[in-house]
């Protein structure tokens, strides 16, 4: 199910980040859930982008690393597995 907003409306990625936290989880759902309700870029193009800074990043963030949760976020949002991996190479 494509969201409109794909961190306001996933209710599975707010437990979890309250899990981390709950003042954590509150943060990131009101901050990230206002950039990604902008319009001008769409989701599935957002959440493409995500997997390119965790990739970009991934020396620097540690445990926890959210790749995992921005691929199936991307491919959530319509992103096929074929673009992802050209987003990679």
């Amino acid at each position: 199910m494509e969201y409109k907003n794909a961190v306001l409306d996933d209710k599975a990625l707010q437990e979890g980040l309250n899990g981390i936290n709950p003042k954590f989880g509150d943060f990131c759902t009101r901050v990230a859930g206002e950039a990604w309700g902008l319009p001008l870029i769409d989701q599935k193009t957002k959440a493409l982008i995500t997997i390119a800074i965790d990739v970009v990043n991934q020396d620097h963030v540690g445990p926890g690393n959210p790749f995992g949760a921005h691929v199936n976020m991307a491919m959530q949002q319509g992103a096929t597995r074929e673009e992802i991996e050209e987003l990679l190479v």
